[in-house]
């Protein structure tokens, strides 16, 4: 019992902790197109809003700036620490040709961040995508890499956000999932425990 005890209490800690939030962007070549999809959420606790500005949907790879999502107006710009490559290719400004989900985008050159208007801090962003029509990773001057951008000064909820270019990286986990987990390794270990003594008192 004393064992399941001590588990009981790791699961619980791990349980309290702070997930860390993610936004992950996978771009792939799907026949004739070119598809970014994005999906997790920001942590902005380090970032100050600037004003309403940002391009649009567009990719700019020559100076890390990427955006997603379906245009809207107003929408908000933050400011912050942005640690990660400067560029992840040599291409200049593409518009997709097909958009869909919230506007979300990243420009590593000035330390900016793009969210919809009213969004929240760690709130799930959904998925938002951008389609760029009878194009290839040449033509957008896109290099096939991940390229990982760490957002400075968060502390244990330090955020980051990736752009996986030609492969599929893992999808961020809920940040209920750690929890789930922690939950289940302890009433493992606590049934483990009823069982042995039971078994010691019947022997």
């Amino acid at each position: 019992m004393k064992h399941a005890a001590v588990m009981a209490g790791l699961a619980l800690s791990l349980m309290s902790g702070t997930a860390k939030a993610a936004y992950i962007v996978n771009i792939d070549q799907v026949g004739t197109n070119v598809v970014a999809t994005g999906s997790g959420s920001l942590d902005l606790s380090t970032f100050s809003f600037i004003d309403n500005g940002g391009s649009g949907p567009t990719v700019n790879a020559s100076i890390g700036s990427l955006e997603l999502g379906t245009y809207t107006d107003p929408k908000m710009r933050y400011a912050g620490s942005i640690n990660g490559p400067g560029s992840f290719g040599t291409g200049s400004d593409f518009y997709p040709d097909i958009t869909s989900g919230s506007l979300v985008g990243i420009n590593a050159q000035i330390n900016t961040l793009v969210v919809p208007n009213g969004y929240v801090s760690g709130d799930p962003l959904g998925t938002s995508v951008d389609i760029f029509s009878n194009n290839t990773f040449a033509t957008l001057g896109l290099s096939q890499g991940t390229y990982t951008y760490l957002f400075a000064g968060s502390g244990e909820s330090t955020d980051t956000f990736t752009i996986n270019i030609g492969s599929v990286s893992v999808v961020p986990l809920p940040a209920s999932a750690p929890m789930f987990g922690a939950a289940l390794l302890a009433l493992g270990a606590i049934g483990y425990g009823v069982k042995r003594k039971k078994a010691a008192a019947t022997a």
